[in-house]
C-alpha cells in the first residue's frame, strides 16, 4: 500500500492531466477553457464542491458543467468528484530526491544510474523488430498520457528526420476516434507505464474489442502488459515510477527508437 501512494504521488492523477491538456488546447474565452482553468486553480478546495457550488463559481449551468464532464473523458460529474477526491498535489512526494542540500547533484548521479539500468534492460532485439515493423507501414498512431505523452510526441519528431511521418492523437476524444478508424494495416505504439492506458481510455465509452484487430506494440513499465489480450508485442523498461526514472526512461527509449530507425533506413534505403 505504501508503495501505491508513492506512485500516486510522483504522477499526476487523471483529472489534473486532462484539465491541462485543456487548458493547453482551448481558446482562453471559452468555457471548456474557462471552467478547466478555475477548477485547476481551486483544485485543493474542492473536493467537497457541488455541481451547483463549481457552476456557479464558473457562472455556468448544471448542464454545461456535465458536458463538461462528459467532453472531458469523465463519465459525469460524480466521477469528477471522486478524481477531486484522490487528488494528491505535494511536493516532497514528487520531488522524491534530496535536493535542497546538495544543489541537484544526488537528483543527477540518480539520472546516471537510470541510464545504465535501462541500457541493461531493453531488449534491443525487440526495439530492431519494431523499427522493421515500422519501415513497412505507412500509418502508425502513437499514444501516451500524462507524462508518457511527450516521449511519443518526441519520437514522433525524431521520425520526421527519417521520412516518417506518424501521428499523435492527444486529446481523449482524438485518441478514441484513431482507434475507431484504424484499420488491420496501421501500426499503434502506445508508451503507458502501467500498461493500463486503453483500460483508462476505454473506461466511460467506446469498445475494447476494436483493439483486438489492430497491431499493438507498448512501452511500458508493466512486465505484464503482454498478458493483456489486445497487446502484440511489448517493450519493458524498469521501474519508472519515482522522479527521477519517470519519463526519462521513456524519454530515453523514444530517442534508442528514432536512431535505431535511422540507421536501419539509411542502410536500407543508401
Amino acid at each position: 500500500m505504501e508503495k501505491q501512494e508513492i506512485i500516486q504521488g510522483v504522477t499526476l492523477g487523471k483529472l489534473p492531466y486532462i484539465l491541462l491538456e485543456l487548458i493547453n488546447n482551448e481558446n482562453p474565452d471559452s468555457v471548456d477553457y474557462i471552467i478547466a482553468r478555475y477548477i485547476l486553480d481551486h483544485m485543493k478546495h474542492l473536493k467537497g464542491a457541488s455541481i451547483q457550488e463549481i457552476s456557479d463559481a464558473c457562472e455556468v449551468s448544471k448542464s454545461t458543467l456535465s458536458r463538461f464532464c462528459r467532453k472531458a473523458g469523465l463519465e459525469d460529474f460524480q466521477e469528477m468528484k471522486e478524481e477531486l477526491q484522490a487528488v494528491r498535489l505535494k511536493s516532497p512526494e514528487k520531488f522524491d530526491v534530496p535536493l535542497m542540500s546538495s544543489d541537484g547533484r544526488s537528483y543527477l548521479r540518480r539520472v546516471s544510474e537510470q541510464v545504465a539500468r535501462l541500457d541493461e534492460a531493453l531488449d534491443y532485439q525487440q526495439i530492431d523488430k519494431l523499427v522493421k515493423e515500422m519501415e513497412e507501414r505507412r500509418n502508425i498512431i502513437l499514444f501516451g498520457s500524462m507524462q508518457a505523452m511527450n516521449p511519443a510526441v518526441n519520437l514522433q519528431q525524431d521520425m520526421l528526420f527519417s521520412d516518417k511521418v506518424m501521428r499523435v492523437p492527444s486529446r481523449f476524444s482524438l485518441q478514441i476516434n484513431a482507434i475507431e478508424r484504424a484499420r488491420a494495416n496501421d501500426l499503434v505504439i502506445c508508451f503507458s507505464n502501467s500498461g493500463a492506458f486503453f483500460e483508462r481510455l476505454f473506461e466511460n465509452q467506446g469498445n475494447m474489442k476494436k483493439l483486438n484487430d489492430l497491431r499493438i506494440w507498448m512501452i511500458t513499465g508493466n512486465q505484464n502488459a503482454l498478458k493483456l489480450p489486445y497487446i502484440n508485442e511489448c517493450i519493458v523498461i524498469p521501474d519508472n515510477h519515482s522522479y527521477v526514472s519517470h519519463p526519462l526512461q521513456f524519454d530515453l527509449t523514444a530517442r534508442v527508437i528514432a536512431m535505431a530507425y535511422a540507421e536501419y533506413h539509411r542502410k536500407k534505403h543508401h
